[in-house]
């Protein structure tokens, strides 16, 4: 077996030791009957990879990026936990420290911010847009410093002071620190393209503040609606889902489908991450199985949360053909039943059949005109059919006598 070692080796002398071995172990093998086909005994990969690696090795090999620095956040006196958590009651004011660590391996500038913590799409705690305004404890959290410059492997520790408001609601909060690289002027200028496209990704590190405030706090989970959605190769149910108590919770859910007329269509179980409070989602559901066609349905979903607390509600929504076109495009639109492609097809189809009908039947009419002719014939003349067995029969007259007058 041939064996490929280019380890170590950058740049053209390495890619011409590739596209070499490439082409050494590229060979035409018979194929019988004096066929010839294409074999790749290239560390046993199909011909495919080979040719992909031998077209990889030909192409200049892309530029690599640019070191940049790495920050990430420890949280001094929490580490055990790994996040930040409080007890606090309303007016207090809380200390907290911070570690900011350089771990890349340039040295660089750290930007420093609060925000405020949602609840994902499909459930989980996510985090706000940094710059995007905030009302709960990315409001009241400051930081002592708003940007930090660390050299390689270095860290500096930072304060910050919680000041909780007097008439703040009881239950938990949820917010985060964020540390991320200060953005390059010169990378931001825009192009002098009339038409661009630019994807920017920002390597940020965040850890959690969760503040506990006393009072009789519920944690509650609530279904606001359900309608039918897509995305391309497949179909969704959108349930709005809203946790309207003071608690953060988790939980999961199951969605019981039936017809309009109450006949089972199919179940499904979903899961449910730490919902923030007083958040809502649209929670995009991903039907398995069977398409749902187009017509009136009615959906029973029933959650289950934190503390063995339980609900269900049923609720109808509509799959229309928008709902297909949405999810599997014009041809899937094509497939339903009482589509202009099924219409068209039915025409045909009865066309056809009804020509066939029509030539077996003139085909019979033929036969059955020529073998009552035959029949008079043989009568007319007195001829009689051979017999099966194989033996003759003497031919006579037999026409009937003439009346006597």
């Amino acid at each position: 077996m041939a064996q490929c070692s280019v380890r170590g080796r950058t740049g053209p002398g390495r890619r011409a030791a590739l596209r070499n071995f490439a082409l050494q172990n590229l060979q035409l093998v018979g194929c019988g009957q004096g066929r010839r086909a294409l074999r790749a005994n290239f560390c046993a990969m199909s011909l495919r990879r080979a040719a992909l690696l031998l077209a990889a090795t030909l192409l200049p090999a892309a530029p690599a990026p640019a070191a940049a620095p790495s920050f990430a956040l420890k949280p001094v006196g929490h580490a055990a936990l790994g996040y930040y958590r409080f007890h606090a009651t309303p007016g207090q004011t809380i200390s907290g420290r911070v570690r900011v660590v350089n771990a890349g391996k340039v040295a660089g500038t750290a930007e420093l911010a609060v925000v405020d913590a949602t609840t994902g799409a499909t459930t989980g705690a996510v985090y706000e847009t940094v710059g995007g305004k905030s009302d709960d404890v990315g409001a009241w959290l400051t930081l002592s410093a708003p940007r930090v410059m660390l050299g390689p492997g270095a860290s500096r520790v930072l304060d910050f002071t919680v000041r909780v408001p007097a008439d703040v609601r009881r239950g938990t909060h949820l917010g985060g620190i964020v540390a991320r690289p200060v953005a390059d002027a010169a990378a931001n200028t825009p192009g002098k393209a009339k038409h661009s496209f630019k994807v920017t990704i920002v390597d940020q590190s965040i850890v959690a503040v969760q503040l506990d405030l006393p009072g009789a706090a519920r944690a509650l989970l609530a279904v606001r609606g359900v309608e039918a959605g897509g995305n391309t190769g497949y179909q969704t149910l959108v349930i709005a889902l809203s946790n309207p108590g003071e608690l953060m919770v988790k939980g999961r859910g199951t969605v019981t489908l039936t017809t309009a007329a109450g006949a089972p269509v199919k179940r499904q179980d979903f899961a449910i991450d730490t919902f923030v409070p007083r958040t809502r989602i649209a929670y995009p559901l991903v039907m398995r199985g069977k398409a749902l066609l187009p017509g009136t349905y009615r959906a029973k979903v029933s959650l289950r949360w934190s503390g063995g607390q339980s609900s269900s509600t049923t609720l109808p929504f509509t799959v229309t053909r928008k709902n297909i076109e949405q999810a599997y495009g014009s041809k899937g639109l094509a497939q339903l039943p009482g589509s202009s492609a099924s219409k068209s097809g039915a025409p045909i189809a009865l066309i056809a059949g009804g020509g066939v009908l029509v030539m077996l039947l003139g085909f019979g009419l033929v036969a059955w005109y020529f073998r009552r002719r035959t029949r008079e014939l043989e009568r007319r003349f007195g001829l009689t059919p051979p017999d099966p067995t194989g033996d003759e029969i003497a031919v006579s007259d037999v026409r009937e006598p003439a009346e006597r007058v």
